[in-house]
């Protein structure tokens, strides 16, 4: 992959892990200890964070480095920050709980994925 491609791809996915956390650009920053220009650089696909940044990003966000260069995730990392909170907060569940929710998720895919096959006929 180009130079130019990787800082793209890594901008890319930098800035939709921020917006995943509903964070402002000074907010990351701080948690970097870069200048807010600095990363500007980085959301925009101009320059990849040197490698102790990206091992800092990599932890903060709770992904992996080969994510943030090559957009690659593995089959039991979740990459959502979102999804991975709430995911979290029902672990914390007592186990009838934990039961209904995962019953309601289940409907709700099997539902979507019924919707979506029933519009490619």
């Amino acid at each position: 992959m180009a130079g130019s491609q990787l800082a793209a791809g890594f901008g890319k996915r930098l800035k939709l892990l921020r917006k995943g956390r509903h964070w402002r650009q000074k907010e990351l920053a701080k948690h970097l200890s870069v200048s807010l220009p600095q990363l500007n650089k980085y959301e925009s696909g101009y320059l990849v964070a040197p490698a102790e940044k990206l091992v800092l990003i990599a932890d903060l966000f709770g992904t992996t480095v080969d994510y943030l260069l090559h957009g690659i995730t593995h089959n039991d990392e979740l990459v959502d920050q979102a999804l991975k909170a709430r995911l979290i907060e029902l672990q914390n569940l007592d186990t009838e709980d934990k039961a209904v929710v995962l019953r309601l998720m289940d409907a709700f895919v099997s539902q979507a994925k019924s919707e979506k096959s029933g519009l490619r006929r």
